[in-house]
């Protein structure tokens, strides 16, 4: 089928394909549940499809019973020989377990099988929006514009270079101008660098390269964490996105001290003049800074416009100084007395707590500034407690969830550290508390990161009102915090070049389609959206065109295109997610309400698990899920522990399983939805985890266990829905053929 009409298809099983909502049925008397939903203990006797799951067992039955819901891993694989394989009688090679939260979804429509629509499918599509968004203004707009300003600051650098006289004068402007040299070449391998630079810019990309140091060529006197620069994430997809990736984390982690031990005035005054000196560059790199603070917010750090400012104080005419003025001792002192009166130590000390100078810094996230004060009592207990324990414990989404309010998450945190140090890391969560209390509040909405991360926190709080029985219970408080910390997770892992770290189918005939439940939490999916609507605001006024596509180029001798022919606009991915995420508020909001769903909504939830696939696929620019995008499974590192020169790794897996009572027309029925998988691991600091590693780790079954704090929400997997008749559809629906389900 031709791709165009692919498209066409894809959109219209969108408009007219089919789920049934919540019938308005009369309430006990003095209930504040939805339609049909039970009251108080779930009655087993009055679900009406228990017998469609043959496999539960006592302690499921048990779960449902007291909280009206239960979790499962997936059932394994059958064995071999037991179910269909890639190229046994599939022509779209199904799979046998979900690795798409979607899937679940799809496998539902396929079996007639009750829906319940989670949070965590807004999260994680709202995660692949985001990614999807920052990797395409990344690598179309970002990475050449990147190029022309190190271009030009390369060239105004190894002009001051060139007029130096005295030997002081010559050492420092060549180190700064193989600082920028080495920018341009991480980016660009065939950016030109000059005869005398080339050695020292050579090795030094070689080792950042490597991911392993220490650097062989003093360009920095401040600790250069050398790891940290191995591409993850996202940027393990191309070359260009790995060249970025080493650029970038330069930019963002080298930095210059100003006070302390090991000052470098005179490098931050040479890079200083530099920027003074180049229109282009200091355009260029300002723009840079403007375009990925929409995303991940400001540096944590001082940039070059700031300490230029300050050096034209010292030296009116510093945009023609020679590196011998620079460095010459009075200058250096009265440069860096105004440099310490005028700059501000960074938020994060991960590499300096003096005042430094960084030419693209990395960013201070409101909740890791918090968690701060969580590192002193891990620092006390480090060495006489589990060391993977403590620190997922108090590093990790927990920690996070912990100091943003959540007392679910705090009673987690605590049991996860010695006893006897309970008092100091509640104290440390307190303090965080404090410095979220202070954060203005439009903080909350000045970039995508902060945006989404003011949209999880509606996970962390007591619905307010009248909420369904089933979210009103401590059980789903718990279950609502593993949605959060899966969600913390792929943020973290969407953004992690910019935080700074603490050390379509058509259809075919529609069967009468069973009932389905959105998670009600319509603020949740509000926010989500108006982060999404900010980002792009803030795209076009930067002159950024989001309706901007690149033209398509063949390849191959038989003159196929280009996956690029697919590539959909930044614009059009949005206008998808926010028709996502509405119609999901939208229908939330209908349930709290008690009203019925029309048939269009209900048309439009039955078949979520194929809107959220072509959804993702258009994320991905290309015409079919890829193997890069097939499986969910992301990692990234957000804390690193020096002493032992490990990290803590925060990830998702597969999906897992919600079995939860929802209401029907015809009284309360079992429905199923996929949550996300949370895990920690502490992990070595030189191999940190790429998402192909993580998912390698996956296949051979040696990813850690779910943390403890969630053992209580599961049980065994309860095994396959028993059914009677199938929905089929025309186009690949996946989910349908996995056979697990």
């Amino acid at each position: 089928m031709r791709t165009k009409q692919k498209m066409r298809l894809a959109a219209a099983v969108l408009l007219a394909a089919g789920c049934i909502g919540n019938s308005r049925a009369q309430p006990t008397q003095g209930s504040t549940a939805p339609a049909g939903a039970p009251t108080g203990a779930w009655k087993l006797s009055q679900i009406g499809n228990l017998a469609r799951l043959p496999g539960m067992k006592a302690d499921h039955k048990d779960l449902l019973a007291k909280q009206g819901f239960f979790l499962v891993p997936q059932d394994p694989q059958p064995p071999k020989g037991k179910t269909r394989r890639s190229g046994e009688g599939r022509a779209d090679g199904g799979r046998t377990q979900a690795t798409h939260l979607f899937h679940v979804y799809e496998r539902n429509d396929y079996v007639r099988f009750p829906s319940f629509i989670t949070v965590d499918l807004a999260i994680d599509t709202t995660h692949a929006f985001f990614d999807a968004v920052l990797r395409d203004v990344e690598q179309y707009q970002l990475a050449p514009m990147l190029g022309r300003a190190l271009k030009a600051m390369l060239a105004e650098a190894e002009k001051v270079r060139a007029g130096a006289t005295t030997d002081d004068g010559r050492a420092a402007a060549k180190r700064m101008a193989t600082f920028w040299a080495v920018a341009a070449r991480l980016l660009d391998a065939k950016a030109a660098i000059p005869a005398a630079l080339r050695d020292d810019t050579g090795n030094v990309v070689k080792a950042v390269e490597a991911a392993q140091g220490p650097l062989p060529v003093e360009i920095t006197r401040a600790p250069f964490d050398v790891t940290q620069t191995r591409p993850r994430g996202h940027y393990t997809r191309s070359q260009g996105l790995e060249c970025f990736f080493r650029g970038m984390s330069w930019l963002g982690m080298a930095a210059f001290a100003v006070e302390g031990g090991k000052p470098d005035v005179e490098g931050a005054a040479l890079l200083a003049r530099a920027w003074l000196g180049s229109k282009a560059g200091r355009e260029g790199l300002g723009r840079v800074l403007k375009l990925t603070a929409f995303f991940a917010g400001g540096a944590d750090a001082t940039g070059l416009d700031q300490v230029a400012e300050v050096l034209k104080r010292v030296l009116p005419d510093a945009e023609r100084a020679t590196a011998d003025q620079l460095v010459a001792v009075d200058v250096k002192a009265r440069f860096q007395k105004e440099l310490i009166a005028a700059l501000v130590a960074p938020r994060i000390g991960a590499t300096l707590t003096e005042r430094n100078v960084r030419v693209l810094g990395r960013r201070a996230f409101e909740d890791a500034v918090a968690m701060q004060g969580l590192i002193p009592p891990l620092m006390k207990v480090a060495d006489r407690a589990n060391l993977a324990d403590v620190v997922s414990a108090s590093m990790g989404a927990r920690a996070a969830a912990s100091v943003m309010g959540s007392e679910v998450a705090k009673g987690a945190l605590l049991a996860g550290v010695p006893a006897g140090a309970r008092g100091l890391f509640e104290a440390g969560v307190g303090e965080g508390r404090k410095s979220l209390a202070a954060v203005d509040g439009e903080r909350w909405s000045q970039d995508a990161y902060h945006g989404s991360l003011h949209a999880l926190r509606t996970l962390l709080d007591p619905l307010a009102g009248k909420v369904p029985p089933l979210l009103a219970t401590e059980a789903w408080r718990l279950r609502a915090l593993q949605a959060f910390a899966s969600g913390w997770a792929e943020l973290r892992h969407d953004t992690i070049l910019y935080g700074e770290q603490e050390s379509a189918e058509c259809d075919a005939e529609d069967l009468e389609p069973p009932p389905c439940w959105v998670e009600p939490v319509p603020e949740l999916y509000r926010r989500l959206a108006s982060m999404a609507r900010m980002l792009e605001k803030r795209l076009r006024e930067a002159g950024v065109n989001p309706e901007l596509k690149p033209e398509a180029k063949p390849r191959g001798p038989d003159g196929e295109l280009d996956p690029t022919e697919m590539r959909k606009p930044p614009a059009e991915k949005t206008k998808m997610l926010l028709t996502f995420l509405d119609t999901l508020a939208e229908s939330a909001e209908l349930e709290l309400a008690g009203r019925k769903f029309d048939e269009k909504r209900r048309n439009w939830l039955t078949t979520i698990g194929g809107h959220v696939e072509w959804t993702l696929t258009v994320f991905a620019n290309s015409d079919q899920m890829n193997d890069r995008d097939s499986d969910m499974a992301v990692a990234a590192d957000v804390f690193t522990w020096r002493p032992t020169e490990q990290v803590l790794e925060v990830a998702v897996a597969r999906p897992d399983l919600i079995y939860a009572v929802i209401p029907s027309p015809k009284g309360p029925v079992l429905a199923r939805g996929a949550v996300m998988s949370y895990r920690e691991l502490m992990h070595p600091a030189a191999e940190r985890l790429t998402d192909e590693a993580w998912r390698k780790m996956i296949a051979l079954g040696k990813e850690p266990q779910r943390p403890a704090w969630v053992a209580p929400l599961y049980a065994a997997p309860v095994g396959p829905v028993k059914f009677n008749t199938t929905q089929g559809r025309c186009g690949p629906m996946s989910g349908a053929f996995i056979e697990c389900l």
